[in-house]
C-alpha cells in the first residue's frame, strides 16, 4: 500500500498494467539499493529527488 493502488482512478486500456508495472520497477530499484522498508525509503527519496535521479543513474 506505499503506492495507494486502491485508490488510483486508472482502470482503462494499458494504463493499469503499465502503472503496475512502473510501481513493479520502483520498488525493485529500492530493493536494489539495499532498502527493506519501501515506505521509509519512499520518504528518504522525497525528500531530495537527486536522490531518485542518482538511484536511476546507477541502476
Amino acid at each position: 500500500m506505499s503506492y495507494q493502488e486502491d485508490k488510483s482512478l486508472v482502470r482503462t486500456g494499458n494504463a493499469p498494467r503499465v502503472m503496475a508495472s512502473l510501481r513493479g520497477l520502483a520498488i525493485s530499484l529500492l530493493r536494489l539499493d539495499a532498502h527493506t522498508n519501501i515506505a521509509a525509503a519512499n520518504r528518504h527519496y522525497a525528500r531530495d529527488p537527486q536522490r531518485g535521479l542518482h538511484l536511476l543513474q546507477t541502476a
